[in-house]
């Protein structure tokens, strides 16, 4: 209810302010008609949306507060200078959000890491495990639409454990087959299985938490613009 009610004092203001940007200075530039010759009156016209960006700009200098709440609720970019793109499907944040505590900002930002990792295929991976991998990189078996490496972190799907064998920079998978049949499994009261895209979302939104608000465990953080 209250964030209904911020919506609407920042609506209103938004419509109030571009009343008077607009209206009354269309309004303060009718002439006096002259009675001898009757001239056509001529009215200055209405700013065309073409010169939204000024009335944008008018409205952030007037009402820092409302323009900073309605930036974060409907989507604005507070961390880098992205999102480079917008995911669609799985990957759309629409269906994100609810996994990035309703917050839109984070969901668009998420919605590129996830689109870049898995282009939104819930079951993607990609298994280095036991292969020659670029210097200075580490072998890895990344899962679900925003690839949460298994080698680094073990706590996603536990119950899993027992098919891979983990070191700082190595991996091992025993049976590969095995492995993602358990990942695509429902475990569990809740019936779902670690592949599930609401999982997958929620551990990302975790580790971006963790990570101190950043999107820097993911590699493809740089291609979206964001920190």
């Amino acid at each position: 209810m209250k964030k209904i009610l911020s919506l609407v004092i920042v609506l209103s203001a938004i419509v109030s302010f571009f009343y008077l940007n607009t209206h009354l200075h269309v309004y303060a530039a009718i002439p006096t008609p002259d009675p001898t010759s009757a001239p056509t009156p001529t009215l200055t016209p209405v700013p065309t949306f073409d010169q939204s960006s000024i009335f944008i700009q008018r409205f952030k200098n007037t009402y820092p507060e409302y323009y900073n709440y309605a930036d974060n609720l409907f989507g604005g970019s507070s961390s880098g200078s992205g999102p480079t793109q917008i995911g669609v499907d799985h990957c759309d944040p629409n269906n994100l959000v609810q996994y990035f505590d309703g917050n839109m900002n984070i969901a668009r930002q998420a919605s590129c890491i996830c689109q870049k990792e898995s282009g939104g295929v819930p079951d993607e991976t990609n298994n280095t495990c036991g292969k020659k991998v670029p210097s200075g990189n580490a072998q890895e078996y990344s899962v679900g639409l925003f690839q949460i490496n298994q080698n680094a972190h073990q706590d996603y799907a536990p119950e899993c454990n027992s098919y891979i064998k983990t070191a700082p920079t190595t991996c091992t998978v025993n049976d590969p087959s095995g492995y993602h049949t358990c990942l695509t499994t429902p475990h569990g009261a809740t019936g779902i299985s670690d592949l599930d895209p609401s999982v997958n979302a929620a551990y990302a939104y975790k580790l971006y938490k963790a990570s101190g608000n950043s999107w820097k465990a993911w590699s493809t953080h740089t291609a979206c613009g964001l920190n």
